[in-house]
């Protein structure tokens, strides 16, 4: 779960434990908090990173999880 504190554009990149990107998702989200699901998990630590961007002011912020899938 992540908080995402303000509405907007939502650009999710994910990397395995060796700096890899293996996956990435968009959608838009209406701010505060956010349950996700991915579909290609395995075992393994990744690093979701997620980065909002406010389309009504244009500012923005980055946000990376770490999660541990078992």
């Amino acid at each position: 779960m992540v908080y995402i504190s303000q509405e907007g554009e939502v650009n999710v990149e994910i990397y395995d434990i060796m700096g890899r990107k293996v996956g990435k998702e968009s959608f838009s989200h209406p701010g505060g908090e956010y349950r996700f699901k991915w579909k290609e998990e395995h075992s393994g630590v990744y690093f979701f990173k997620f980065k909002i961007k406010d389309t009504s002011t244009y500012k923005g912020e980055e946000i990376i999880k770490k999660v541990v899938i078992f």
